[in-house]
């Protein structure tokens, strides 16, 4: 952590009170020790050469000064998000949303929101423009006008989302937003910026677009990814993740997911059900219900076996029953990757599912814990 210098501008006003009131609560929710020197002294602020009152100044180079013309609550949200940055950058999980602008990828944006809310958060929207370039005279150019409209939709929906959480004054978690524009192949992109996320969110397109999800961007990104990418279905709204389906199989690796999974169980509160999908192939059972009743005794797990005739149908029926807010795979159980997202017939089951998809990868287990680990290491939290 930076040395700390922090000092806050300001007179004896309802305003100044509710931004000092803002900020301790801040610092206090996050575990910041830094200690807030107050300046109300008019000679003082004078010789600090402040612009106006009430101001942030972080480490004498840093001013955050307040704007009647953007309100109280903008200038509370840059305070904490300068401090976040100044003195603890990991504290957030770090999520990545690419969007298209298409309804689905903004559904899948507000899921995060709703996830970021919960849990504090950074969330980076993320449009990547594949441009078609028109050939004149042998020159290559590229409609800049698009791009330009592109770039303003893109940093208006976040200039829109930032309003509206001022409005909402959400006390529980902080969410940081920022938008991103790059020019090249989605899913090399994407997967590019995964490399210091916690998680990618994408939206499930659907049945209609089957072949453009699981051929291309979303099959790609689950693949090769640096992180954890979560997929949302169609106008899901965020509710939660009290109920969370771990699809097993007996390996070393699933117990290393297991960890990750028991953090997202102790921030959620969930209650994890580990199933295997009898579907007639072989396979060397295991007795996980003692292993997890032994390792995670603060944590519900429920553990059972169904009978299907592939896997697909076996997992995604048993979270519709259960009403399950979450369904998790590891990317290292190939044939159960396979039959999932490859087999014709699961199609009708996992694209017209209803519950979110999360897809682990073999060498980078990401969790949600907010950034603890980070600041603290975990021995348990693969990060």
């Amino acid at each position: 952590m930076n040395m700390a210098n922090v000092k806050i501008y300001g007179a004896e006003t309802s305003r100044y009170e509710y931004f000092k009131y803002s900020l301790e609560q801040f610092l206090r929710r996050y575990n910041l020790n830094l200690e807030i020197e107050e300046i109300k002294n008019v000679s003082q602020i004078i010789e600090d050469h402040v612009e106006s009152i009430p101001t942030l100044r972080i480490n004498s180079h840093v001013d955050i000064v307040y704007s009647e013309k953007e309100g109280i609550e903008n200038f509370v949200t840059k305070s904490k998000e300068n401090i976040i940055q100044e003195f603890a950058p990991d504290l957030l999980t770090k999520i990545l949303v690419p969007i298209d602008f298409s309804e689905n990828s903004l559904n899948a944006f507000n899921y995060a929101l709703g996830l970021a809310k919960e849990i504090g958060a950074e969330i980076e929207l993320l449009y990547v423009n594949h441009p078609s370039p028109m050939v004149v005279d042998g020159q290559i150019l590229v409609d800049d006008v698009t791009v330009a409209n592109r770039k303003y939709n893109l940093h208006r929906i976040v200039e829109k989302t930032r309003k509206e959480l001022e409005r909402q004054r959400v006390d529980k978690e902080f969410v940081m937003i920022r938008d991103t524009y790059m020019m090249g192949l989605a899913a090399d992109k994407i997967i590019e910026k995964s490399k210091d996320k916690d998680l990618v969110i994408l939206g499930n397109t659907g049945e209609s677009a089957s072949k453009k999800i699981l051929g291309s961007v979303s099959l790609k990104v689950s693949s090769h990814g640096h992180c954890p990418a979560m997929f949302i279905p169609p106008n899901l709204k965020y509710s939660g993740l009290k109920k969370i389906v771990y699809a097993y199989a007996p390996t070393s690796y699933d117990q290393k997911v297991l960890k990750s999974i028991a953090k997202l169980a102790r921030k959620f509160e969930s209650e994890i059900h580990i199933i295997h999908v009898d579907d007639g192939t072989k396979y060397e059972p295991y007795d996980i219900s003692s292993y997890v009743s032994h390792m995670y005794e603060d944590i519900q797990f429920i553990c059972e076996e169904v009978q299907a005739t592939n896997v697909s149908s076996g997992v995604n029926n048993y979270a519709e029953n259960i009403k399950a807010d979450l369904i998790i795979l590891s990317k290292k159980k190939k044939k159960l990757l396979e039959q999932i997202i490859q087999k014709s017939q699961t199609k009708s089951t996992l694209m017209k599912s209803q519950t979110p998809i999360m897809v682990f990868h073999n060498d980078d287990i990401g969790c949600l814990c907010g950034g603890a680990c980070r600041q603290k290491p975990d021995a348990n939290c693969h990060h």
